[in-house]
């Protein structure tokens, strides 16, 4: 959640702004982190997206980030981690 926080406000954590113009919005930072990472790592057939034949790796956040703040984007919880369609967090 930071890194898509990172990008789309393109601020330091003592709140000073860097590169403004380079801001993106949830959309773009979201598949710079799904399916560009993919494709970097040339699986975009296995991985980057949920759908069928892929490997179901996706986590369950407490909030809609595509509804937040942009500001507040850091600040959501992750409240499941789902690696290969089995729940691993938090564990059983």
């Amino acid at each position: 959640m930071l890194c898509l926080h990172d990008m789309m406000n393109r601020t330091s954590a003592e709140g000073k702004t860097y590169g403004a113009s380079q801001r993106v919005t949830f959309a773009e930072a979201l598949r710079v982190w799904t399916m560009g990472g993919a494709y970097a790592s040339f699986e975009e057939a296995r991985k980057g997206s949920i759908e069928p034949g892929k490997l179901a790796d996706f986590v369950v956040l407490a909030a809609d980030p595509a509804q937040a703040p942009r500001e507040k984007i850091r600040d959501i919880a992750v409240e499941q981690t789902w690696v290969g369609g089995k729940k691993v967090w938090p564990a059983r």
